[in-house]
């Protein structure tokens, strides 16, 4: 919702077109996926200490 209400206080204060704020929108939006991305997959790893060049042979299932 912040973000839906942010691009109305652009629209309105920076006087730009829908396509220059659906530009900017998709610009943070990638930004964003990849910093909090790569930030699950660290914690993920780090938290349960698990290689990540495991093989089908090297998995022991009880």
């Amino acid at each position: 919702m912040v973000f839906f209400f942010f691009g109305f206080l652009i629209a309105s204060y920076l006087k730009l077109d829908i396509t220059a704020i659906a530009l900017i929108g998709t610009c943070v939006a990638v930004i964003l996926n990849i910093y909090v991305g790569n930030n699950k997959q660290k914690s993920y790893h780090d938290s349960e200490n698990v290689p990540d060049d495991l093989t089908e042979g090297e998995i022991d299932i009880e």
